[in-house]
């Protein structure tokens, strides 16, 4: 299994997760708090508010 773009992230309320290691295969998962989605921005805290941003921010630079 390759685990270079396997991500773990806590999404809302609770813990932030820690990293798992995979013993079967020796690889550790890491554990993020954003990530890029199909080319949208996953924060934990579950809000959109950054990612209403960068957009913002995005279409400021093309635009100018």
């Amino acid at each position: 299994m390759e685990t270079k773009k396997t991500k773990i992230q806590n999404i809302g309320h609770g813990t932030p997760p820690s990293s798992v290691y995979m013993q079967a295969s020796e690889q550790t998962v890491e554990a993020v708090d954003q990530f890029l989605y199909l080319g949208s921005a996953i924060n934990s805290d579950g809000r959109s508010t950054h990612e209403i941003h960068r957009h913002i921010g995005m279409a400021s630079g093309v635009m100018g």
